[in-house]
């Protein structure tokens, strides 16, 4: 078991077969898993990392994905320059396949809830007007078929032989037609959280954000990382436009931004390490150029 969200079983046949459960399995997710795998059977060979989809239980809201290549082990994802270029390698085959038809937009950056929830946004003229504009940018920008949530959770690696390992990424129930700032963003936002994650319930917050607080020092150990995968993303996918770099650090800031905002009970006392959070998603939305480099999209 891979975590609670994922099981790797080894069937009668000695096939590798992933359990992977739907969060909220509604008619909506299931149909952006089969348009996934739509892209899967008629994508660039290279574009594989979209597993198979074998079938899904409705009634438990699992679906079962192929695992790994035939004499090919399948494992967690690693914090290292190597996965991480295959990874980046991927989702530019990715961004370079066509949409399938009829896949639909899936705008994330949820601007009226979030002022509903907290109306001190709306004061914030710097915030609102660096997040229209993301959305704007994004919505010039539709036409790449994106993962919608991408994070080191849901990628695997499925390694045997030499070579670069192949790359299996799962939780296709955002996939959507829209910008590839999302999924580079998700991944630069991934990144910061496991470089210090938020607190949980019981947690020391010295621990956190706090002590490495708003100067993001704690990042170099995984700026390596983003730079292997804009590496590998890059070779693939070199004809992309200049601007990617700076939407997908607005687009980690806001995610990490509202990824904050948006959890537990609105208006509520924010945490230290939550404001600190908040503060550094905030700064990467609205002044993303002073970031590109320190968070490891600079140009090769």
């Amino acid at each position: 078991m891979f975590s609670d969200d994922l099981l790797l079983v080894t069937a009668g046949n000695g096939e590798e077969v992933l359990v992977v459960r739907v969060p909220e399995g509604t008619g909506r997710s299931m149909g952006r898993l089969y348009a996934a795998e739509r892209l899967r059977s008629s994508a660039h060979v290279e574009a594989s990392c979209v597993p198979r989809l074998i079938g899904v239980v409705r009634t438990e809201d699992f679906a079962l994905y192929e695992g790994g290549d035939s004499g090919a082990t399948t494992s967690p994802w690693k914090d290292d320059a190597v996965h991480a270029r295959a990874l980046g390698r991927s989702i530019g085959w990715l961004h370079r396949e066509t949409p399938p038809p009829g896949l639909g937009s899936n705008p994330s950056v949820e601007v009226e809830r979030l002022l509903r929830a907290w109306p001190f946004l709306g004061h914030d003229e710097l915030l609102v007007r660096a997040v229209v504009s993301l959305t704007a940018a994004g919505r010039r920008n539709v036409g790449v078929p994106v993962h919608g949530s991408l994070n080191t959770n849901c990628v695997l690696v499925s390694s045997g032989g030499p070579g670069m390992p192949r790359v299996l990424v799962t939780g296709w129930e955002e996939f959507h037609n829209g910008d590839a700032a999302q999924d580079v963003g998700g991944f630069v936002r991934d990144c910061l959280l496991r470089c210090c994650p938020l607190p949980v319930p019981g947690d020391d917050v010295s621990r956190s954000w706090v002590t490495i607080g708003g100067t993001l020092d704690a990042f170099d150990v995984r700026r390596p990382v983003v730079e292997s995968f804009w590496r590998g993303y890059g070779e693939i996918r070199a004809e992309a436009d200049h601007d990617l770099a700076l939407r997908a650090v607005a687009f980690a800031g806001w995610s990490l931004f509202a990824r904050v905002l948006g959890a537990g009970t609105p208006g509520r006392h924010l945490t230290e390490a939550e404001r600190v959070a908040v503060g550094i998603g905030r700064a990467l939305t609205t002044t993303p150029h002073d970031f590109v480099a320190l968070l490891g999209l600079a140009a090769p």
